[in-house]
């Protein structure tokens, strides 16, 4: 489940910075 938790953390991230620009 690490890797889940690895890709979700970076799905999160690239969210993030989207949602920086706002």
């Amino acid at each position: 489940q690490e890797k889940i938790l690895d890709i979700l953390r970076a799905a999160a991230a690239i969210y993030n910075k989207d949602k920086v620009p706002a």
